[in-house]
């Protein structure tokens, strides 16, 4: 706790809440050293800020949290309202270093007490301090990034915060299972990117599969352990508070469909928001969609199901399907509570063989009768070796 400075309440919003007593910030709980010790057990969630912009050319983006923090607790609660303590801002280290190393612990410190930390940035550089928490911890790990472009491969311009994906794959540490972009735009991207994406078998998404059908992402979230949100992925007129806009790019909906989708797969334990500069804001609309965004985390943690297949067998329904290409029997399985579905994939030899669960879709299933394993299952089956 000694990263942290608490976040005061200001009286404003103190005052607005005290006239509706449903609003977020009479239901959260704020961390302060002066109470004495806080057991951080008791909370689902905790709430960080992070002002950090060195080494990015997103400065400015150190002012956000705060004015994100006091948009999200005019908010009112959503229903089954979870358990939230606000920690405060990370104090800046005297380098980024020392500030990435400081989110690294403060993360792996929430993350074995089972606590859900929702970051408010500061850049998308930051997924990599993040990223290392979950190393630390020797727990594989899927990522997703929502962004307007992939990041990875050339880093001869030297700027971090387009190259923190690439940052991660160099690390070549054995707790990184996968990556997946949602939300590029191709014009934005090289190919050599999109080559390189292929040839590590992780996932890439353009915008407009979204825009076709924004619930064919769903099981990329549902299996998703680290969401890190770029709000530059939203198009400038619904959130000109950044950067780098562009004039294309998510709909404000569908950035909290995706925030929403997030915090209900049982997976995820970190959502980062970064990327928002209000130096560039117009009447305060990029941070009060980035509240907005982390409330629909919130309340889709808030109704998580209880529905994991190789957990609770119950409830479910079991579809075997015999595949010739890879000479196995695949078995699906779909939640008959929520509609979900899975695909069982065993890996290994003999007494070492394992199981494990991909999230996929009710049309995977169809491909694969069909004699078609679905793009991202044959990647996973690649990755297993």
């Amino acid at each position: 706790m000694d990263y942290l400075e608490p976040y005061l309440l200001s009286s404003d919003i103190d005052h607005q809440a005290g006239l509706q007593d449903h609003r977020l910030c009479r239901h959260i709980h704020f961390f302060n050293p002066s109470e004495g010790s806080t057991d951080l057990k008791l909370y689902r969630i905790a709430l960080i800020g992070v002002p950090e912009d060195r080494n990015s050319q997103n400065t400015g983006c150190s002012k956000a949290p705060d004015l994100i923090r006091g948009k999200l607790l005019r908010l009112f609660c959503p229903a089954n309202m979870p358990s939230v303590i606000d920690l405060g801002n990370l104090k800046p280290g005297r380098s980024i270093s020392d500030s990435y190393a400081a989110l690294r612990e403060i993360i792996h410190a929430l993350l074995e007490n089972n606590i859900i930390p929702l970051i408010l940035g500061g850049t998308r550089e930051l997924t990599y301090a993040v990223f290392m928490a979950f190393a630390s911890l020797k727990k594989p790990v899927n990522i997703t990034s929502v962004d307007s472009a992939i990041g990875i491969g050339d880093n001869s311009n030297g700027n971090m915060q387009d190259s923190y994906i690439s940052r991660i794959v160099l690390e070549k540490s054995r707790y990184l299972f996968n990556i997946s972009v949602i939300g590029y735009q191709n014009y934005l991207v090289s190919s050599e990117e999109t080559d390189l994406m292929a040839k590590l078998y992780f996932d890439a998404y353009r915008l407009g599969t979204l825009r076709r059908d924004i619930f064919s992402i769903e099981p990329v979230l549902r299996d998703t352990d680290l969401l890190s949100f770029n709000i530059s992925s939203v198009r400038q007129s619904d959130a000109p508070g950044n950067s780098d806009p562009s004039p294309n790019g998510l709909y404000a909906e569908e950035a909290c469909q995706i925030a929403r989708f997030a915090g209900l797969g049982n997976r995820c334990s970190v959502f980062g928001l970064f990327g928002v500069n209000p130096d560039y804001d117009r009447q305060d609309q990029t941070t009060s969609l980035a509240a907005q965004i982390a409330w629909h985390f919130i309340e889709g943690i808030a109704n998580r199901p209880d529905d994991t297949p190789l957990i609770s067998s119950d409830h479910f329904s079991k579809y075997h399907v015999r595949f010739e290409e890879i000479n196995q029997e695949i078995t699906f399985y779909k939640s008959n509570k929520t509609g979900n579905w899975w695909l069982e994939i065993i890996y290994g030899i003999g007494d070492n063989q394992k199981k494990m669960l991909v999230s996929c879709s009710y049309e995977d299933y169809e491909k694969t009768c069909n004699g078609e394993l679905p793009d991202r299952l044959w990647k996973t089956y690649q990755k297993l070796g």
